[in-house]
C-alpha cells in the first residue's frame, strides 16, 4: 500500500529494497521515510540490534534506527550522525559502527544492503580518503573465483575494505590455507591472507609486503613463499586453474625489490 503525501515515493523505494527481508509494516516504513525525507538513500534494511528488529535507513547525514512495535513495547527512534563517525569493521552479516564513545554492533539484511551501508559508512570516515569498494571487490572476485566461491567469501570481501591502505589496489584473490583457511589477496604492496567470522576479530593469518618475498614457487596445489626471514607454504589454493595467475602476480618485480 503506498501511502499518499510527501514521503510517498520514499515509501515505495524503501519497500522494494527491503524485499524479502521487510519488516512489520507501513508504520515502520514511513517513520524511516519521514527521516530521511529530501535525502539521498544510502542504504536501507532489517538491523538487529538489542535483541530487536529494528528498521534501518542511512542517508546524507547519518544512520538512523527506527522501532514501531505493534502490540508491546515503546516506539523508538535512534539517530547516528556522520560527522561522529570514527570507526567501521564488519563480520559475517554484522558490522560494527564507533560514533564518539557509542559502539553499534549489529546484524543487517538483506545483504546488499550491508554492504552498501559500509560503504557509506567508510567513506564519511573522518579524514578518510576515498578507497576501493565491497562491490569494486566483489566484481573482482567473481573473475578471479567465480560466481559460488566469491558468495562463500563474502564476509571476508565485506571486511577487506577496513584492511587495506586508502590507495591500495587489489590485483588478484583466490582461497587457501595456511594453518587456517581464508581469502589470499595480493594488492600492489602486500600479500595478506585472512578470515572473518562472527566475531569483529582480525583474523589475519599472514601479511607480507612485496618487497619481502624473494622467491615464489609452485607446490602440489599451493604456493611456497621465501620471505627472506621465513618461508611459508600456501596450500589448497582455489580455484587449482589460478596458480600460474598467482606465481605471475607473486614474482618479485624490480620495483619490488628496490
Amino acid at each position: 500500500m503506498r501511502r499518499d503525501g510527501p514521503t510517498g515515493h520514499v515509501d515505495d523505494e524503501i519497500r522494494a529494497r527491503l524485499g524479502i527481508s521487510r519488516i512489520g509494516g507501513r508504520r515502520e516504513i514511513h517513520a524511516m521515510a519521514a527521516l530521511v525525507e529530501g535525502e539521498r538513500l544510502d542504504a536501507v534494511g532489517v538491523a538487529i540490534w538489542e535483541r530487536r528488529a529494528w528498521g534501518m535507513v542511512a542517508s546524507e547525514s547519518g544512520l538512523r534506527l527506527v522501532r514501531r512495535p505493534r502490540w508491546f513495547g515503546r516506539s523508538r527512534d535512534e539517530h547516528f550522525d556522520w560527522a561522529d563517525l570514527t570507526a567501521v569493521q564488519s563480520a559475517a552479516q554484522r558490522v560494527e559502527l564507533t560514533f564518539g564513545d557509542r559502539t553499534l554492533r549489529f546484524a543487517v539484511s538483506p545483504h546488499d544492503e550491508l554492504v552498501r551501508l559500509l560503504d557509506a559508512a567508510r567513506r564519511r570516515l573522518a579524514g578518510a580518503k576515498a578507497g576501493v569498494t565491497v562491490e569494486e571487490i566483489r566484481a573482482l572476485a567473481r573473475r578471479d573465483l567465480g560466481r559460488w566461491l566469491t558468495v562463500g567469501f563474502e564476509a571476508v570481501i565485506d571486511a577487506l575494505p577496513d584492511r587495506l591502505e586508502p590507495d591500495e589496489c587489489v590485483e588478484r584473490v583466490a582461497g587457501a590455507t595456511l594453518e587456517s583457511s581464508g581469502l589470499l589477496v595480493i594488492t600492489d604492496r602486500r600479500v595478506m591472507l585472512f578470515s572473518v567470522g562472527v566475531r569483529f576479530e582480525r583474523g589475519r593469518v599472514l601479511s607480507a609486503a612485496r618487497r619481502e618475498i624473494r622467491s615464489a614457487v609452485p607446490v602440489e596445489n599451493g604456493l611456497r613463499l621465501d620471505l627472506g626471514d621465513q618461508a611459508v607454504t600456501l596450500t589448497d589454493i582455489v580455484p587449482a586453474k589460478r596458480l600460474p595467475d598467482l606465481l605471475a602476480a607473486l614474482l618479485p618485480r624490480p620495483a619490488d625489490q628496490t
